[in-house]
Protein backbone atom coordinates (compact mmCIF):
# COMPACT_ATOMS: atom_id res chain seq x y z
CA UNK A 1 0.00 0.00 0.00
CA UNK A 2 3.01 1.82 0.99
CA UNK A 3 4.06 2.02 -2.82
CA UNK A 4 0.98 2.35 -4.23
CA UNK A 5 0.62 5.99 -2.56
CA UNK A 6 4.40 7.17 -2.89
CA UNK A 7 3.16 6.35 -6.59
CA UNK A 8 0.34 8.25 -6.82
CA UNK A 9 2.28 10.65 -5.00
CA UNK A 10 5.00 10.55 -8.03
CA UNK A 11 2.17 10.91 -10.69
CA UNK A 12 1.13 14.38 -9.18
CA UNK A 13 4.61 15.83 -8.69
CA UNK A 14 4.83 14.84 -12.19
CA UNK A 15 1.56 16.46 -13.20
CA UNK A 16 -0.26 13.17 -14.81
CA UNK A 17 -2.30 11.59 -12.64
CA UNK A 18 -4.55 9.29 -13.80
CA UNK A 19 -7.86 10.72 -11.98
CA UNK A 20 -9.56 12.44 -14.15
CA UNK A 21 -10.93 15.41 -11.67
CA UNK A 22 -7.05 15.81 -10.53
CA UNK A 23 -5.93 15.99 -14.56
CA UNK A 24 -8.12 18.74 -14.83
CA UNK A 25 -6.81 20.18 -11.89
CA UNK A 26 -3.38 19.47 -13.27
CA UNK A 27 -4.22 21.18 -16.74
CA UNK A 28 -5.33 24.52 -15.28
CA UNK A 29 -2.10 24.21 -12.98
CA UNK A 30 -4.25 23.99 -9.82
CA UNK A 31 -3.01 21.08 -8.49
CA UNK A 32 -1.44 20.55 -5.54
CA UNK A 33 0.42 17.72 -3.77
CA UNK A 34 -1.52 17.15 -0.68
CA UNK A 35 -2.39 14.09 1.36
CA UNK A 36 -6.00 14.71 0.08
CA UNK A 37 -4.82 14.08 -3.55
CA UNK A 38 -2.03 11.59 -3.18
CA UNK A 39 -5.37 9.81 -1.44
CA UNK A 40 -7.69 10.74 -4.07
CA UNK A 41 -4.81 9.59 -6.86
CA UNK A 42 -4.43 6.39 -5.30
CA UNK A 43 -8.34 5.64 -4.58
CA UNK A 44 -7.86 5.00 -0.97
CA UNK A 45 -9.53 6.78 2.17
CA UNK A 46 -7.87 9.64 3.36
CA UNK A 47 -7.46 8.16 6.59
CA UNK A 48 -4.49 6.09 5.77
CA UNK A 49 -2.79 9.45 5.06
CA UNK A 50 -4.96 12.44 6.80
CA UNK A 51 -3.35 12.92 10.07
CA UNK A 52 -0.29 13.19 12.00
CA UNK A 53 -0.71 9.60 14.00
CA UNK A 54 -2.07 7.76 10.59
CA UNK A 55 -0.91 4.24 9.41
CA UNK A 56 1.14 5.91 6.72
CA UNK A 57 2.75 8.88 8.50
CA UNK A 58 6.43 8.38 6.78
CA UNK A 59 4.13 9.02 3.63
CA UNK A 60 2.23 11.91 4.72
CA UNK A 61 5.97 13.03 6.13
CA UNK A 62 7.27 12.90 2.72
CA UNK A 63 4.24 14.85 1.11
CA UNK A 64 4.23 17.72 3.40
CA UNK A 65 7.94 17.86 2.95
CA UNK A 66 7.92 18.48 -0.28
CA UNK A 67 5.92 21.37 -2.57
CA UNK A 68 4.70 21.32 -5.54
CA UNK A 69 6.15 24.42 -7.54
CA UNK A 70 3.53 26.67 -8.41
CA UNK A 71 2.38 26.66 -12.48
CA UNK A 72 1.44 30.14 -13.67
CA UNK A 73 -2.25 29.68 -15.22
CA UNK A 74 -2.13 29.65 -19.14
CA UNK A 75 -5.34 30.27 -20.21
CA UNK A 76 -7.70 33.44 -20.05
CA UNK A 77 -10.59 31.74 -17.81
CA UNK A 78 -7.75 30.95 -15.05
CA UNK A 79 -5.87 34.41 -15.17
CA UNK A 80 -9.43 35.86 -15.08
CA UNK A 81 -10.14 34.08 -11.84
CA UNK A 82 -7.08 34.47 -10.35
CA UNK A 83 -6.95 37.70 -11.15
CA UNK A 84 -10.66 38.19 -9.52
CA UNK A 85 -9.48 36.29 -6.21
CA UNK A 86 -6.45 38.83 -5.70
CA UNK A 87 -9.33 41.80 -6.39
CA UNK A 88 -11.76 39.97 -4.06
CA UNK A 89 -8.66 40.10 -1.42
CA UNK A 90 -7.38 43.25 -2.06
CA UNK A 91 -10.84 44.66 -1.40
CA UNK A 92 -11.28 43.07 1.61
CA UNK A 93 -7.94 44.00 3.12
CA UNK A 94 -8.87 47.85 1.95
CA UNK A 95 -12.52 47.67 4.34
CA UNK A 96 -10.29 46.01 6.98
CA UNK A 97 -7.74 49.31 6.83
CA UNK A 98 -10.50 51.63 6.44
CA UNK A 99 -12.20 50.46 9.53
CA UNK A 100 -9.43 50.50 11.04
CA UNK A 101 -8.59 53.33 10.64
CA UNK A 102 -12.13 54.57 11.72
CA UNK A 103 -11.89 53.26 15.15
CA UNK A 104 -8.51 55.57 15.21
CA UNK A 105 -9.80 58.38 14.48
CA UNK A 106 -12.33 57.65 16.93
CA UNK A 107 -10.31 56.86 19.94
CA UNK A 108 -8.00 60.04 19.42
CA UNK A 109 -11.25 62.21 19.82
CA UNK A 110 -11.99 60.61 22.45
CA UNK A 111 -8.73 61.22 23.68
CA UNK A 112 -8.85 64.77 22.73
CA UNK A 113 -12.08 65.23 24.40
CA UNK A 114 -10.69 63.76 27.42
CA UNK A 115 -7.34 65.32 27.38
CA UNK A 116 -9.24 68.82 27.52
CA UNK A 117 -11.42 68.34 30.30
CA UNK A 118 -8.54 67.28 32.44
CA UNK A 119 -6.82 70.54 31.30
CA UNK A 120 -9.82 72.58 32.55
CA UNK A 121 -9.82 70.31 35.84
CA UNK A 122 -5.90 71.32 36.01
CA UNK A 123 -7.12 74.78 35.61
CA UNK A 124 -9.57 75.39 38.52
CA UNK A 125 -7.12 73.64 40.70
CA UNK A 126 -4.53 76.02 40.22
CA UNK A 127 -7.08 79.02 40.61
CA UNK A 128 -8.62 77.19 43.68
CA UNK A 129 -4.70 77.12 44.81
CA UNK A 130 -4.10 80.52 44.32
CA UNK A 131 -6.82 81.68 46.19
CA UNK A 132 -6.92 82.85 50.03
CA UNK A 133 -7.69 79.66 52.25
CA UNK A 134 -9.35 81.64 54.75
CA UNK A 135 -11.77 83.43 51.70
CA UNK A 136 -15.50 82.70 52.09
CA UNK A 137 -16.68 81.72 49.04
CA UNK A 138 -19.40 84.42 47.84
CA UNK A 139 -18.58 87.10 50.34
CA UNK A 140 -16.93 90.08 49.36
CA UNK A 141 -15.84 92.22 51.57
CA UNK A 142 -15.59 95.81 51.26
CA UNK A 143 -13.20 97.44 52.84
CA UNK A 144 -13.60 100.26 55.22
CA UNK A 145 -13.78 103.90 53.86
CA UNK A 146 -11.97 106.52 55.74
CA UNK A 147 -14.15 108.56 57.34
CA UNK A 148 -12.62 112.54 57.71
Amino acid sequence: MEKHLIDAWERIKAGNPENPRLLELAKKGRLKASPSSVAEEAGVSRTLIGYDDCRYAAVRRKILGEKLPSRAPTDMRSINSSLRQLNRTLEQRLKVALSEQAAMINRIRKIELEYDDKREEIARLQARAKRNPNEIVGLHLVPPKDED
